[in-house]
């Protein structure tokens, strides 16, 4: 009987450790991705800024050319 015990005892340690090492990996995973995602972001909000001032730049020349085209008609 003890042996029955024993057997199922390791039995169900040895499940328990297949279901928890996949759920670890998998967390450290996400973390990991969290990180990318939050530095991608930070990336892209930066890329906004520089274009935003690029295209306020951009609008500011258009205005100018159509001034100076007016003048010249």
């Amino acid at each position: 009987m003890t042996w029955e015990i024993a057997v199922a005892i390791v039995g169900f340690i040895g499940s328990v450790l297949a279901l928890v090492r996949p759920i670890v990996s998998l967390n450290g995973n996400i973390t990991k991705l969290s990180c990318a995602i939050d530095a991608l972001n930070t990336r892209l909000d930066t890329t906004d800024r520089r274009l935003n001032a690029h295209a306020d730049k951009l609008d500011e020349h258009e205005k100018r050319i159509i001034v100076l085209e007016g003048k010249a008609k």
